[in-house]
């Protein structure tokens, strides 16, 4: 996965991706022959792919680059 192999080459091992649950969950297609990314990331990473559900109204997201000795992003939900 591209984003991945980006994060990985910066020192990051994991990654977070915030999209409707429908799009995210490990079993679903859209129809007979596509799947949803869910089930692409799922195939390709396994078991270390999961998903937290989200449910809400309205959504504010912060994000904030901390700049401390490892560098990381926090990402705060509201």
């Amino acid at each position: 996965m591209w984003i991945l192999k980006q994060e990985e080459a910066r020192g990051n091992g994991r990654i977070f991706i915030s999209r409707h649950n429908e799009h995210v969950k490990r079993s679903g297609i859209y129809d007979a022959n596509n799947k949803v990314i869910g089930n692409l990331l799922a195939d390709e990473i396994g078991n270390e792919y999961f998903v937290i559900v989200q449910i809400f109204i309205k959504l504010h997201v912060i994000c904030r680059l901390m700049k401390t000795a490892s560098e990381k992003i926090i990402f705060l939900l509201i």
